[in-house]
C-alpha cells in the first residue's frame, strides 16, 4: 500500500519506516515539524492524527479553561441573579 505523500491529521507520510510482527510502521512528519513512526493501521483508521503536539495542546487548552473558570464562584446574590438572566458569568 502507498502511502507516501498522504496527509492523515496533522501527519504527512514520509517514508516507509519497516514492519514488525506482521504490521507496516511508516514514518510521518508533523505540521509542528515533529516526527513520529506510526502503524499504518493507526493513519488510516484515524487513532493516530499528530506527533503528540495535539495531545499536549488540547491539555493545555483544558487547564486554561479551569482556571478560569475557578475563580469565579458567585455570591448568593449573584447566583439569584444569575438565575433571573440579570448578570452574565
Amino acid at each position: 500500500m502507498k502511502l507516501e505523500g498522504q496527509r492523515f491529521g496533522r501527519l504527512v507520510v514520509q517514508a516507509p519506516a519497516g514492519s514488525k510482527d506482521t504490521y507496516r510502521w511508516w514514518q510521518c512528519r508533523c505540521d509542528c515539524g515533529g516526527l513520529a513512526v506510526v502503524r499504518s493501521r493507526s493513519l488510516r483508521t484515524g487513532r493516530t492524527r499528530s506527533c503528540g503536539c495535539l495531545r499536549r495542546e488540547s491539555v493545555a487548552r483544558a487547564r486554561t479553561f479551569r482556571r478560569e473558570r475557578s475563580h469565579y464562584i458567585p455570591s448568593p446574590c449573584a447566583l439569584a441573579d444569575l438565575m433571573r438572566g440579570r448578570l452574565t458569568p
